[in-house]
């Protein structure tokens, strides 16, 4: 947020991010992982963090549209109240990962 502040606006033609979806991966992985061997946790960069315990807020996102052109924002279904524009076009990837909900919607604007 401190560097976008001293970026012009529409500085850049193009902005790809990948923001925390708000899920709790890290503690979520951290159990799965804990109840399958303690041998790996530690040793595949999972643990310890809160760094996805939260979307970013709607600042991050009036920053990014205002200093870019063009965005994709992978995961937007996580953050759609947050996304202060709407998006011209929309693409679905569904990881067809079973029973779970491990789809992301991607905004691309």
């Amino acid at each position: 947020m401190e560097y976008m502040a001293t970026v012009p606006d529409k500085y850049f033609d193009l902005a790809v991010v990948d923001p925390p979806y708000g899920i709790g991966i890290v503690q979520q992985m951290e159990k799965t992982v804990a109840s399958k061997s303690s041998m790996m946790k530690g040793s595949n960069g999972i643990t310890g963090g809160h760094w996805d315990d939260a979307i970013p807020k709607k600042e991050y996102f009036d920053e990014l549209k205002r200093i870019t052109k063009n965005q994709i924002i992978w995961g937007a279904n996580y953050m759609s109240n947050n996304i202060p524009f709407n998006s011209t076009h929309t693409i679905i990837w569904d990881k067809e990962n079973g029973e779970n909900s491990l789809d992301n919607l991607i905004n691309i604007s």
